[in-house]
């Protein structure tokens, strides 16, 4: 989300980077053992987008979900790697969108929590849509 912009983001995490750490996660160096990962993280992320700004909020997962007023300054929220019981607690008290994202090695998921979403049916599969450009560009019409 952060290559193409998405603007501003902010890491909540209290973690301290560990032998784990360094073995599975790209952004964190040698360097960084015993440091706030969250903050380690968002530093190599935003070197990836000068465009993006970013902000780091020492707090774990269950006192994020107990700050409320913290919770509606938000557009959308992704939990990455977290207590699945912790992310659907989450989910279900804000307005936002929030993903649930997890990877072990080359697998991974990807859960998203709406409290609302509409599916519209447009009819049965067998008809053709169609493709015209009804207002075209001077340049599609050369």
């Amino acid at each position: 989300i952060v290559l193409p912009g998405i603007g501003n983001i902010t890491f909540a995490d209290n973690t301290i980077i560990d032998y784990f750490d360094l073995e599975t996660n790209f952004f964190v160096e040698v360097s960084d053992k015993g440091k706030l990962r969250g903050e380690i993280v968002l530093k190599n992320i935003l070197e990836l987008n000068d465009r993006v700004t970013g902000e780091f909020v020492n707090k774990s997962l269950e006192e994020v979900v107990n700050d409320k007023e913290f919770l509606k300054t938000f557009n959308m929220i992704v939990c990455s790697n977290q207590i699945h019981e912790e992310v659907v607690k989450l989910s279900c008290e804000i307005e936002c969108p929030v993903f649930e994202v997890a990877t072990n090695g080359y697998f991974g998921y990807v859960i998203a929590y709406f409290k609302l979403h509409v599916i519209f049916d447009i009819g049965s599969d067998d008809k053709r849509m169609d493709l015209r450009i009804l207002e075209p560009t001077p340049k599609v019409k050369e």
